[in-house]
């Protein structure tokens, strides 16, 4: 049991390790650091670091190691996984907007919220927020 926990927060330093040097690997096409587009990224992958370093602390620290990730933890990964996947396999098919906004649907879903009129008008406030903030103040247009 001590083992498959260490080896998860193993696994996630990895992962971070990985992420932290692909973010170092992003061109910054002649902008400060602070505005590139590695900048968040490597925000991201050592706040990432950082959690999966503690993870690790306590894996070692506590004789039965963290609570959690047994039985129904990990299929509720594995599921959220799953809803990720389907995703990112039809970014490229399906309208970015439509596709976010039934994302945002089966996210909330997956994760319990059950009252439809609310999932739904908070995944239409989140897209059209996104869509206004890079259509009209990034001036970045969606394919």
């Amino acid at each position: 049991m001590i083992l498959r926990r260490v080896s998860l927060s193993l696994l996630f330093v990895a992962i971070s390790v990985f992420l932290l040097l692909s973010s170092l690997a992003i061109d910054t096409k002649g902008a400060a650091f602070a505005v590139s587009p590695r900048f968040v990224p490597f925000g991201l992958s050592i706040v990432m670091m950082g959690l999966a370093l503690r993870a690790l602390f306590q894996d070692f620290r506590s004789p039965d190691g963290p609570a959690g990730l047994d039985g129904p933890a990990w299929r509720s990964i594995l599921g959220f996984g799953a809803v990720v996947a389907g995703y990112l396999a039809l970014m490229g098919t399906v309208n970015f907007h439509l596709l976010t906004f039934g994302f945002l649907m089966a996210a909330f879903f997956y994760l319990g919220v059950r009252s439809l009129p609310r999932m739904a008008l908070v995944a239409a406030s989140l897209v059209a927020s996104e869509y206004l903030i890079f259509e009209y103040a990034f001036h970045v247009r969606f394919p």
